[in-house]
């Protein structure tokens, strides 16, 4: 089942801290990137809870040096 989820990345100063976070998310199977907003630190994203989970994206992002802030990361 599709979820769709706003990712608060606290770290976010610019366009290219988001483009790293966008092309690190894509490589993953069963999530899309359907929105960025770098003046709130937020990515939308969308993601197929079969194939990722919630826990394995901030897994990913911890790799590049982003954390996922507030409830959304599922895993605090």
């Amino acid at each position: 089942m599709m979820q769709t989820k706003v990712l608060t990345l606290p770290k976010i100063g610019c366009q290219g801290c988001m483009k790293k976070v966008v092309r690190a998310l894509e490589m993953l199977p069963g999530l899309a990137v359907v929105q960025t907003d770098v003046s709130n630190k937020a990515v939308t994203i969308q993601f197929d809870e079969q194939e990722i989970t919630l826990p394995k994206i901030a897994e990913v992002l911890g790799q590049i040096g982003h954390t996922i802030a507030g409830e959304a990361a599922g895993i605090q």
